[in-house]
């Protein structure tokens, strides 16, 4: 009752969200997590657990009451060092622009090929394509964030 809210923050980069209300050791902690079952838990200081909705185990933690909450495991899904982050996406963009430019010389291809076998009927591929709205060649946000860290997903 008499603490106040002092943090809101995401576990690594997991679906588990830690509300922190106090400080030091007379913090707790009410943690969210937020997968298809769902759970609330309430920890003291040291993640000790001292409420729950449910408890859950896999074969690295154990959630149940009077033991440890796994935050070491939410913080270790981070599969590329935090320093090398900036250039892991840079390269992952530069595949995705890669492949987005193959896969458009391979349709110029095919629309070439069927302008010369439909005769002057229709347009060539390049004129089709001068008209054609240019698209972002980009690989979409959560697929490249999936790739980098991949989410965990209780049983």
């Amino acid at each position: 009752r008499t603490r106040r809210l002092t943090g809101i923050e995401q576990v690594g980069c997991d679906r588990i969200v830690d509300i922190t209300f106090g400080h030091g050791e007379t913090a707790f902690h009410l943690i969210l997590e937020l997968y298809v079952s769902g759970n609330l838990l309430l920890t003291d200081h040291e993640y000790r657990i001292l409420a729950l909705l449910r408890s859950h185990s896999d074969e690295h933690s154990k959630v149940a009451l009077r033991e440890l909450y796994p935050v070491a495991s939410a913080i270790g899904l981070l599969t590329v060092p935090v320093d090398e982050f900036p250039r892991f996406i840079d390269e992952m963009l530069n595949l995705a622009s890669q492949r987005q430019e193959n896969q458009e010389l391979k349709e110029l291809e095919v629309d070439d090929e069927k302008a010369k076998t439909a005769g002057k009927k229709t347009e060539s591929a390049f004129a089709k394509r001068s008209k054609k709205r240019v698209s972002h060649s980009a690989m979409p946000l959560v697929t490249l964030l999936h790739k980098l860290a991949p989410f965990a997903d209780p049983a």
